[in-house]
């Protein structure tokens, strides 16, 4: 996800998520995209099944940091 929502990247500017707070608060939104398979884009290498599960688990338990 870095290399587009951090640093220079593309969505960086409104999704930076190299600050924790920023995922945290759009936390909702990143497990919409996941769930409906549109991020990453076609163009970008997919998650796997287990990145993607250990994402949407980490949506459902509140998004904590640990």
């Amino acid at each position: 996800c870095l290399p587009c929502h951090a640093g220079d990247g593309d969505a960086a500017e409104s999704h930076d998520f190299s600050r924790f707070e920023t995922l945290q608060a759009q936390r909702s939104q990143v497990a919409d995209e996941i769930r409906s398979c549109s991020m990453p884009p076609p163009a970008k290498p997919g998650l796997t099944d287990s990145e993607a599960n250990t994402l949407l688990r980490w949506v459902a338990c509140g998004a904590v940091r640990r």
